[in-house]
């Protein structure tokens, strides 16, 4: 149950990609109509619960969109697993196919824009009750996928660009020009062209920035508890877990910050409970409740 209510917070926390970092869908030539017809259906097995027409339109997206476009391919598949976390199907194969589908989709990650990324690793989480005999395997495959799309958003981010100096300033026409129709000499018409062109690419590369500088503190908190809270699971595995910081993550103190907690947090192998890293997921779920969210 706690594990349904973890998936269901995460599908309350909304999508990075509405939040700045806009995701990349389909111009009409690569097949907007399709997409968008892809995308209705995609809701409407979701209201009618129906788990095994879900898991055919994913077979018909992976078979029809990975290799047709990346970002259409992930955000189709992000509206897949955000309709299995976000209802109740009333059947255990809910949870695993949400994995399954997630992580198929986070193979063609690298080729997706990163909010997409972020988006979808959130809905890869393993379960250790419903598959068990698998939950060492699992845990750690998912802990790096989500420590990959940390640190690839990371490294997106320009150390020194400043948002005040680097704002992209419009470019004036020539005195007593109108519009960009008034522009007769073809010299002077081909560097304002040029001019523009630049500006728009300063503007395109100020607006990433911007959105990354936004995005990297809330997937670094996401992953951060993601990790401690799958790390916190029996059977032991903290070694690998330093492991996987040291690979993936280059803060040191956030390093020593989530390995810290998870060994603090380690649950008994007796089926004792120790207090929870963070509020109980009940209250969390209640508090998004209040301030309004809503699956």
């Amino acid at each position: 149950m706690k594990f349904a209510l973890f998936v269901l917070l995460i599908a309350f926390a909304g999508s990075y990609s509405a939040a700045g970092v806009p995701a990349t869908l389909p111009s009409a030539e690569d097949g907007q109509i399709e997409f968008e017809r892809m995308s209705r259906l995609i809701r409407a097995m979701g209201a009618a619960r129906d788990l095994e027409g879900l898991r055919s339109l994913a077979e018909r997206i992976q078979a029809e969109w990975a290799d047709r476009s990346a970002g259409a391919y992930g955000q189709l598949m992000f509206e897949v697993v955000g309709e299995l976390s976000s209802r109740q199907f009333d059947d255990p194969r809910q949870y695993e196919l949400m994995w399954q589908w997630g992580v198929r989709a986070m193979e063609r990650a690298e080729q997706m824009p990163l909010a997409l990324q972020a988006d979808l690793v959130r809905f890869v989480q393993a379960d250790p009750k419903a598959s068990a005999d698998a939950w060492p395997q699992r845990r750690g495959q998912t802990i790096a996928l989500k420590f990959q799309v940390w640190k690839r958003i990371h490294d997106a981010v320009d150390q020194a660009w400043d948002a005040d100096r680097d704002y992209p300033r419009g470019v004036p026409l020539p005195p007593g020009v109108g519009s960009r129709a008034g522009i007769t000499d073809p010299k002077q018409r081909q560097e304002y062209d040029a001019a523009v062109a630049q500006y728009r690419q300063q503007a395109a590369r100020w607006s990433l920035q911007r959105d990354l500088r936004n995005l990297e503190p809330q997937i670094a908190q996401d992953t951060e508890r993601a990790a401690i809270w799958a790390y916190s699971q029996q059977p032991p595995a903290l070694g690998e877990l330093r492991s996987l910081l040291g690979q993936y993550v280059a803060d040191e103190a956030a390093r020593a910050r989530i390995l810290k907690e998870a060994q603090a947090h380690l649950q008994p192998a007796d089926g004792a409970r120790r207090a929870p890293p963070q509020p109980p997921l009940e209250e969390r779920l209640r508090q998004r409740r209040l301030e309004g969210a809503a699956p």
